[in-house]
C-alpha cells in the first residue's frame, strides 16, 4: 500500500516537473526521496523495535524544543513565548506516552497522518487553485485538503482490515487522527507566519525543520493517546 502511494507520488512529480528548471526538479525529487526514507524508517522503528519509536519521539521533541527556543527573539513577548512552549511541552508529553501504546495503533496513526500530509500536498500541487487559509498558510488549497481526506480515508479502511481493528470505531479514529493533524499543521504555519520565517530550521533536506515534518504527527499522536485512554475509563 505504501509502495503504491509513493509510486503515485513519483508519477505526480514527473508530471509537475514539466517546464520547471533543473534546480526545482532536483529539489522535488530530493523532497520525495527524503520523505520515502523517513516513512520507511519510522514504520520500521514502530514494527521491528521495542524502544525505537520512543527514542525517535525523544529526538523529535528535543529537536522541536530547540527550534522553538531559537525563535525566542522573534516572538513579541516573553509571556507569549512561555505559553507557546508550555503548550508544546504538553503535546510532546502526550506524544511520548502515545509511543508506548499497542504498536498497531502507532502504525495506524503514523500512516494515516503520512498519507494525509503527502496526498494533500500532491493534490494541492496538481489541482490546487482555491486557497484554503491564505492568511495562515498560502500553500494550502481546498483540493489539497480534499485529496488528503480521500486518500487517508482509504488508508484507514485498509489498515483496519490488516491490523484487525474494530470497524465500528473507524469514524472516531479517523476524526481524532486527521483533525488534529490538520490543526497541528495550521498552528505550526501560524507560528511561522507570525515570526516571519519559512521553515523552523533546515535540518531535514527538502523539508525544513523537525517541526516542519512532524508537526501533524505530534498533534495527532498526542490527542489519539488522550482519546485512547479516555475510552479505557
Amino acid at each position: 500500500m505504501v509502495a503504491l502511494y509513493f509510486l503515485a507520488g513519483a508519477i505526480a512529480i514527473i508530471k509537475l516537473n514539466g517546464g520547471k528548471s533543473g534546480d526545482l526538479k532536483k529539489l522535488a525529487w530530493l523532497k520525495y526521496l527524503v520523505y520515502l526514507i523517513i516513512v520507511v524508517s519510522v514504520l520500521s522503528l514502530i514494527i521491528f523495535t521495542v524502544w525505537g519509536f520512543f527514542l525517535l519521539a525523544l529526538f523529535i521533541i528535543i529537536g522541536g524544543s530547540v527550534e522553538i527556543i531559537s525563535m525566542f527573539g522573534k516572538i513579541k513577548t516573553p509571556l507569549t513565548f512561555i505559553m507557546i512552549f508550555m503548550f508544546y511541552l504538553l503535546i510532546s508529553f502526550c506524544f511520548l506516552l502515545f509511543t508506548k501504546i499497542d504498536y498497531q495503533y502507532s502504525v495506524l496513526v503514523y500512516l494515516v497522518v503520512a498519507i494525509f500530509d503527502g496526498m494533500s500536498q500532491v493534490g494541492g500541487q496538481m489541482f490546487g487553485n482555491r486557497k484554503l487559509v491564505p492568511s495562515i498558510s498560502p500553500q494550502k488549497t481546498v483540493s489539497g485538503l480534499i485529496s488528503g481526506i480521500i486518500f487517508s480515508g482509504i488508508t484507514i479502511i485498509i489498515l483496519a482490515k490488516i491490523l484487525h481493528l474494530n470497524f465500528g470505531l473507524l469514524p472516531f479514529f479517523y476524526l481524532i487522527i486527521v483533525g488534529p493533524a490538520f490543526i497541528g499543521d495550521l498552528l505550526a504555519s501560524l507560528l511561522k507566519r507570525k515570526t516571519n520565517i519559512k521553515d523552523f530550521s533546515s535540518v531535514i533536506p527538502g523539508h525544513g525543520g523537525i517541526l516542519d515534518r512532524f508537526d501533524s504527527l505530534l498533534m495527532s499522536g498526542a490527542l489519539f493517546y488522550v482519546a485512547f485512554k479516555l475510552m479505557e475509563i
